[in-house]
């Protein structure tokens, strides 16, 4: 009988044994950093991702949710698998996170999966660069923020990686790196083709009401983020990052997957929180590109797996592919909460994602770039110049819809030329596209271009404003060499639509029906309505303007002779 009590508690001893090495490591052996410490240390990344303030909405009202049953979404997605996903790149010692997540991974996917680009092509993809060098607002290598980086990706898209191509290896001038703006007007052009059509702030649950809202695999707070990254939306988020530093314990805490459903996760860094990180220390920014419920870690070490230990997003960051899981790290679901549901997991500080329960989502868009701005200045200051676009209906003489532009008043960067290239006083050219301000869907409009300059620097000179139309023709010229110093130079355009007689926004057979009643005299038309019914250009309205009308309805031809936007006074 004692040989079987034995038997039966070696036996037993053996299970316990075999059981807790089917579940991953015990979280107490992970509060150290990990073997990629050293190489964080060594190579000294710098975290200066500036914090949004701005306001946030539950992602269950976002405008941009999916139309989809958020319940049915898949166990697992991984859109960095996609041909579309950039290649994994680093922003070594310049602190340009914001714009890598954002431009680089964030915007770069969901154009080429929209447009089909191939991203093998550095053409394809898009210069974080570009971006971080306008957007930073500060000095010694200074970060920026998500909301500046989108507002130039809505205003201005992205120069391609290729024009304006990042550093590729560490620098000991990081000036050299983010001072330079690249303003190759015909690459500033090709940028506007592509933009952030929206974007949003949005948070998968309250912070200041629910400590632990992930408490499964499966919550339900969970399924609008999964959702998102079902329908191809890559998402972006800050969070603080103690690894530049090599500081203990002001870190990502990493455990390492082992008996994985899936064996090719074995031996992958898991994040499964942070640990003591203050706020607005390291400022990061990273992309979440997938999302995977059947990750399996024994935060708590109790030997077996709980609901709340299964699931985990994946992560890319700026550090090239020596980091982590190939440049990718899982995050676990509850180190997304503000308090663990292992006990042993909540120090101060613990959240992977900084602000609270915020992430950004976008949405892209390809502009026709119906109407252009190309404005030329001369200053020697660049801080000190802030351009918008307007618009508003004819009634009125001042804008009531406007757009920042790449062109904004930076009070703390560095004071130089718009090329960063010194203090000497430099001309300049750039274009903007007022987008959906003003497309061929609206009615006739007056279009405004808003020049300001600081009195802090001196005087600028508006050397030239040009409106161009989706065709390249001229609609205005303005060779003003206007002085502005400490004021607004506002110049108004009142625009047409080419072949829209009737001026209901869109051109149909009453339009050409409008001419032909015009040139037999049984309807009389306004000057403006004269002016776009010449669709030939010719400076008359006869039956061959009808003819081209009804040409272009029938697409046997694609744009008509005179352009397709007028200016009207």
């Amino acid at each position: 009988m004692k040989k079987i009590k034995l038997f039966v508690s070696v036996l037993l001893s053996i299970l316990l044994i075999f059981q807790l090495s089917l579940v991953a490591g015990a979280s107490d052996s992970k509060d150290v950093n990990h073997e990629n410490a050293s190489f964080e240390t060594a190579h000294k990344f710098v975290y200066n991702a500036l914090l949004d303030d701005g306001p946030r909405i539950p992602d269950s009202e976002s405008r941009l949710l999916p139309q989809t049953n958020t319940r049915a979404n898949p166990s697992s997605v991984d859109l960095s698998s996609s041909q579309y996903f950039p290649p994994v790149r680093s922003q070594y010692n310049i602190g340009s996170c914001v714009s890598w997540a954002s431009t680089y991974y964030q915007f770069g996917y969901q154009v080429a999966s929209k447009y089909s680009l191939n991203v093998n092509n550095t053409n394809n993809l898009f210069s974080p660069k570009w971006v971080h060098n306008i957007t930073i607002d500060g000095v010694d290598n200074p970060g920026s923020s998500f909301s500046s980086a989108y507002s130039v990706l809505k205003s201005n898209g992205a120069v391609r990686y290729s024009k304006f191509p990042p550093l590729s290896d560490w620098v000991d001038d990081p000036t050299t790196e983010y001072i330079p703006w690249h303003l190759n007007i015909d690459d500033m052009t090709e940028a506007l083709r592509y933009r952030i059509s929206d974007y949003q702030f949005l948070e998968f649950a309250e912070i200041s009401e629910e400590d632990t809202p992930i408490t499964s695999y499966n919550s339900s707070c969970l399924n609008n983020m999964k959702a998102f990254l079902s329908a191809g939306f890559v998402l972006t988020y800050s969070t603080d990052f103690g690894e530049s530093n090599g500081v203990t314990n002001t870190d990502w805490i990493y455990g390492t997957l082992s008996n994985q459903t899936n064996s090719d996760y074995n031996g992958d860094y898991v994040c499964i929180r942070a640990s003591n990180i203050k706020p607005g220390r390291q400022g990061h920014a990273m992309a979440i590109v997938g999302y995977n419920d059947n990750i399996r870690y024994d935060i708590n070490g109790n030997g077996s797996i709980e609901s709340f230990e299964r699931g985990a997003f994946k992560v890319v960051n700026s550090h090239g592919t020596s980091w982590e899981n190939e440049g990718f790290v899982w995050v676990m679901y509850d180190a997304l909460n503000k308090v663990s549901n292992a006990s042993n997991q909540n120090p101060s500080n613990r959240q992977a994602i900084f602000e609270g329960y915020g992430y950004y989502v976008i949405n892209v868009k390809e502009y026709p770039c119906d109407v252009i701005a190309k404005v030329t200045l001369t200053h020697f200051d660049r801080r000190q110049i802030k351009l918008d676009l307007g618009v508003s209906d004819t009634s009125v003489n001042y804008p009531y819809e406007t757009m920042t532009t790449m062109l904004s008043l930076r009070l703390f960067g560095e004071r130089v030329n718009f090329s960063g290239t010194g203090t000497t006083s430099q001309t300049a050219t750039f274009v903007f596209d007022f987008g959906d301000l003003y497309d061929l869907d609206t009615e006739r409009s007056n279009c405004y271009i808003e020049i300001l300059e600081s009195a802090l620097s001196g005087a600028a000179i508006v050397k030239e404003v040009e409106l161009l139309d989706g065709t390249g023709k001229t609609v205005a010229l303005e060779t003003t060499d206007k002085t502005v110093n400490g004021t607004t130079e506002i110049y108004k355009f009142k625009l047409g639509i080419v072949g829209d007689v009737n001026n209901d926004a869109s051109i149909t057979t009453e339009d050409a029906s409008l001419i032909q009643k015009y040139v037999a005299s049984l309807v009389t038309l306004s000057n403006d309505d004269l002016k776009v019914a010449d669709v030939n250009g010719d400076e008359r309205v006869t039956a061959s303007d009808a003819t081209a009308i009804q040409k272009y309805l029938a697409n046997i031809i694609t744009q008509f002779d005179n352009g397709s936007v007028l200016l009207l006074e």
